[in-house]
């Protein structure tokens, strides 16, 4: 049909546009048109969103997507996913920019959109937002990042208690009605928040690439209303801003994960051209494992440099998809990450990847230690590196890369209690000596304290305890009367202490690694400290 005015047509892609935003894209298209976006890097960004979603296998999940890119009301209140269907609606104070869509302090500003939740299953949807400000309300008012018109779904958070945050997925009755509590918080001014719902009684909700809580909430068959979500109320000084609000089917933790991804990666774009701050108060590279991005984000990217991010995504990597599991026999691992700060070098790996604190298992000094190239070292007498949970009368590996060949007179792995585990990796004589529960002393000549060592540990009396250096091994003593006691690295008691640099500690916890698994453990650690320049 022809349009007697051009004003009616939609804008086409210019030749120099399409070689950004691509050929296939006419959602973007739509998009672009029906926004009144003219600027490259925003269609070429709209148009990789696009891209990465389907390339994902998440784009055909998502029902409605709302990326706040335009800078304008017109602009923000557009669907990727049909620009033609369910526009939002802004009301109150609501002021559009670069950043997204936030509104004016102590106003009640919110948007909606007629997208009804009754369309979709009560066991197969879910919601998310990447949102800016802190993470409440104020006292006694609750901010919703999503609700149904019905009351019969939402997430909200408040300001004056950590336990009145609440949820409720497809419930009965209005707001307050069957709802629970959300155990969802956080002081950081930028996040991506999602909830999904996979079943008549699984749910889980997820923030800033960590699962918070599984199953948070009252789940029900209930799932009716049209959707909106909070801008700012008349008591909230602080509103929040939207870059990104979704609705979707079910998706896994590795979904959302990838989800987060890819829109950190949108609006990362968007920050490096616009000056703007959609999305940079966290760290996620999109060529990372989650749990790399969990352990940057967690420990501030700042405190690594490009060369120590990549050769602990590559640790990851290796450690997840070890053939021998060495991911879930690994209790605790330190990477000594950074070189540069003693907080990010204590970091406990595994926790650190997987819990939003990312502290729960950090090392602590006591006395005094630093970090360098070259890895962790303690720096005067009396000091030494304690970790949580280690047992030495536990059946388990324990161990640790040594990255500087040093003679000294303290001690690598010991116990708080003399001769319950004392163990000298190179001492004056240059040479390695080991004793378990007061047993027999057991030395070997050790001319070059570098290398990955193991130690084998029974965890019961007149038992044979085996150290391995390299993969090899390397020397034997047999235990006495086991004592429990705590396991302390690098040095304890009086007079002493370790000088020498490590660049990897660990222990199991439970289990006894076989020959495959320490061969690979090697192969994995060694490779880790030779991008990091310490081998």
């Amino acid at each position: 049909m022809l349009h007697s005015s051009p004003d009616r047509r939609l804008r086409t892609i210019t030749t120099s546009q399409r070689g950004i935003s691509g050929n296939n894209a006419s959602e973007v298209q739509t998009f672009i048109a029906l926004g009144g976006i003219t600027d490259i890097t925003q269609i070429g960004a709209l148009n990789t969103l696009y891209t990465d979603l389907n390339t994902a296998g998440l784009w055909n999940k998502i029902q409605v997507l709302y990326p706040f890119v335009g800078g304008t009301a017109t602009a923000h209140a557009l669907n990727l996913k049909n620009a033609a269907q369910y526009p939002l609606t802004f009301y109150g104070s609501a002021i559009h920019n670069t950043n997204g869509t936030t509104a004016v302090a102590s106003t009640g500003s919110y948007f909606a959109t007629t997208f009804d939740m009754a369309t979709m299953s009560a066991n197969d949807f879910s919601f998310g937002a990447y949102l800016r400000s802190p993470l409440n309300g104020a006292a006694g008012t609750t901010m919703y990042p999503f609700v149904t018109a019905t009351g019969s779904t939402y997430l909200g958070f408040r300001g004056d208690a950590y336990t009145l945050n609440q949820a409720k997925w497809a419930g009965t009755g209005g707001f307050g009605t069957n709802a629970s509590n959300a155990f969802i918080t956080g002081a950081s001014t930028a996040r991506f928040i999602a909830a999904s719902v996979d079943s008549p009684t699984t749910t889980f909700s997820f923030l800033n690439q960590f699962t918070i809580t599984p199953s948070v909430g009252t789940k029900g068959s209930n799932l009716t209303g049209t959707i909106s979500a909070s801008l700012c109320t008349a008591t909230t000084t602080f509103p929040w801003t939207y870059s990104m609000w979704y609705v979707a089917t079910a998706m896994t933790e590795t979904e959302i994960a990838t989800l987060n991804a890819i829109f950190q990666k949108f609006n990362d774009t968007l920050d490096t051209a616009f000056g703007s701050t959609r999305g940079t108060d966290y760290y996620i590279n999109p060529d990372f494992h989650v749990y790399t991005n969990r352990f940057i984000s967690t420990s501030g990217a700042s405190t690594l440099s490009s060369t120590e991010k990549n050769a602990l995504n590559a640790l990851i990597v290796s450690l997840v998809n070890s053939p021998n599991g060495l991911w879930s026999k690994l209790q605790v691992a330190y990477p000594i990450a950074s070189s540069t700060n003693l907080s990010t070098a204590l970091r406990e790996l595994k926790t650190t990847a997987t819990l939003p604190s990312g502290s729960s298992a950090s090392a602590t000094i006591t006395g005094t230690g630093s970090t360098s190239a070259t890895g962790l070292t303690m720096t005067s007498t009396s000091s030494y590196l304690s970790v949580p949970v280690i047992s030495n009368t536990a059946s388990q590996s324990i161990g640790m890369y040594v990255t500087e060949d040093l003679a000294m007179s303290g001690l690598d792995i010991c116990c708080a209690i003399a001769t319950r585990w004392d163990v000298s990796l190179k001492n004056a004589s240059n040479n390695t000596t080991m004793q378990i529960f007061a047993g027999t002393t057991a030395t070997v000549a050790n001319p070059n304290a570098k290398g990955f060592y193991i130690i084998d540990c029974p965890g019961t009396a007149t038992s044979t305890y085996t150290l391995y250096k390299n993969d090899v091994s390397f020397l034997t003593c047999t235990s006495g009367t086991a004592s429990s006691a705590g396991v302390y690295f690098l040095g304890v008691r009086a007079g002493l202490s370790s000088l020498r640099d490590v660049g990897f500690l660990f222990y199991t916890g439970t289990t006894r690694l076989n020959a495959a698994e320490r061969t690979e453990l090697y192969n994995i650690v060694l490779a880790y400290q030779q991008a990091l320049g310490r081998a």
